[in-house]
């Protein structure tokens, strides 16, 4: 969970630091002896395809992108080394590279192992009008970021609700599961004569030497994990071993944070073991459970409850701010109150049960559950977080595939105009399945740090322009 952030982090700032930048300030007409660049990019199957075409007089010193020792020189191409693989298994992909390929393009130019990726040595009077002078390479933001902000959202929601919540369970359960035992050793070793700060802290030695070893050890099975998820990679995502390894700050939150966590949960056990031995010894009738886990699961469930009646009424509901308040919300909500909840409801059932059931077996049971309801946390606690993971992982996947698959028929093209003849243009316009068709003329070229705003002027007529709004446009 922490290191997937990082991840993305080392993608985005790879592909910022590789962006050619174009010469800033006002327009200006191309001269003969400006490098030039010109960017395309073009899907090969279900990746992205990136070509940075580069005009430059041979010998001329250029500022270099990350990943080459230089720049390739006019006729010359490097290649990422997934897109060498790819041309060796389809030659006719090399029409779209003209040149020699003389190299590959290093790790730190390139977001990942299975990038399509290509800089391609041009003389200047080869590359067209559309072609921008070039300023050097690197900006402060990735000019597509590995993960939009949208389905980021999703992803920081998905790792809270699927790693966060189950994990808290997941501890509380052990807690209860080692407390017994441990509470009656401690109670021990108070009765033996013992003080209450001497059994605190073999108490505090006991819990933080053992969760120090199980951090280590689970460092260790990630680092490993890590090495071979990079090679398989996630479905869209792939990245180098040294982007997911832990950092200095996810090794102190592991190695220091972990063991500090498990002595608090368990200090409170602990002192009271201390304070009272003797009704720990003797085993004294646990308390009623208690029902605020109610107050969590109905609101919950509500929420969802009336996302789905809104559904089957056809009544969409997912539009809207609120959606991405009430959403997440319903959803913890109900995962929290259901284990919350679970002992209280527990004891009512099983209260109701022993007093319908003839059976002696079945009532001894529903009695013991009823004395003691949290037993039942312990055996159910696994298939209830399954069950509210796998649901909600698939609703995940669902949005998630909308967002990165849209199901929208129209797509938007921009070409230069400086590339089309006036017939051309014409004859665009008339292709089957064009929708409508504008001229955007900018006013200049910002800075990339700068926060200077570009003026961005659209000539259409009203046709024109109602075909690429989604309000009809008045006046």
């Amino acid at each position: 969970m922490l290191t997937i952030p990082a991840i993305l982090s080392a993608h985005d700032s790879r592909a910022a630091a590789r962006e050619p930048q174009p010469v800033t300030g006002a327009l200006h007409a191309r001269s003969a002896a400006d490098t030039v660049f010109l960017t395309r990019r073009d899907p090969y199957g279900s990746q992205p395809f990136t070509r940075v075409f580069v005009g430059h007089v041979a010998g001329d010193h250029l500022p270099r992108p990350p990943g080459v020792d230089r720049v390739p020189s006019p006729g010359e191409v490097r290649v990422s080394p997934h897109l060498r693989e790819v041309l060796a298994g389809q030659p006719g992909l090399a029409g779209l590279l003209p040149g020699r390929i003389v190299g590959t393009i290093g790790p730190a130019g390139l977001t990942g192992p299975d990038e399509l990726y290509a800089y391609i040595g041009r003389t200047p009077g080869q590359l067209p009008a559309s072609a921008r002078p070039l300023a050097g390479f690197g900006s402060k933001w990735a000019p597509t970021p590995a993960v939009d902000s949208s389905t980021l959202d999703i992803l920081r929601f998905a790792l809270a609700c699927l790693v966060l919540l189950p994990l808290a369970v997941f501890l509380s359960v052990c807690a209860r599961l080692s407390a017994e035992a441990r509470a009656r050793r401690l109670a021990a070793l108070r009765l033996l004569g013992h003080s209450v700060k001497g059994t605190l802290r073999v108490n505090a030695v006991e819990t933080v030497a053992a969760a120090l070893l199980r951090a280590v050890i689970g460092v260790g099975v990630y680092a490993l994990a890590n090495e071979v998820l990079a090679e398989v990679g996630l479905p869209g995502l792939q990245w180098y071993p040294p982007d997911g390894r832990p950092t200095t700050t996810v090794l102190a939150v592991c190695l220091i944070g972990c063991p500090a966590l498990a002595w608090f949960v368990g200090r409170h056990r602990a002192r009271e073991a201390a304070l009272r031995p003797l009704q720990v010894r003797r085993g004294a009738r646990p308390r009623p459970p208690k029902k605020y886990g109610l107050l969590l699961l109905l609101p919950g469930l509500g929420v969802i409850c009336g996302y789905c009646v809104l559904g089957v009424l056809g009544r969409d509901p997912s539009e809207g701010p609120a959606n991405s308040v009430f959403v997440p919300a319903g959803v913890l909500l109900a995962g929290a109150g259901l284990v919350l909840a679970l002992a209280p409801v527990t004891a009512w059932l099983a209260r109701r049960l022993a007093g319908t059931t003839e059976s002696l077996p079945m009532a001894l049971a529903m009695r013991r559950n009823e004395v003691e309801p949290g037993s039942s946390l312990r055996v159910v606690t696994g298939l209830v977080l399954l069950v509210y993971a796998a649901s909600l992982a698939q609703g995940l996947l669902v949005e998630l595939a909308h967002i990165s698959r849209p199901t929208s028929s129209t797509q938007e093209y921009a070409i230069p105009l400086s590339d089309l003849s006036d017939s051309r243009r014409v004859r665009m316009g008339l292709v089957e399945g064009v929708k409508g068709q504008a001229v955007a003329m900018g006013s200049w070229i910002p800075d990339a740090g700068s926060s200077e705003p570009r003026i961005t002027a659209v000539v259409a007529d009203c046709a024109q322009l109602a075909a690429f709004s989604a309000v009809p446009p008045r006046g």
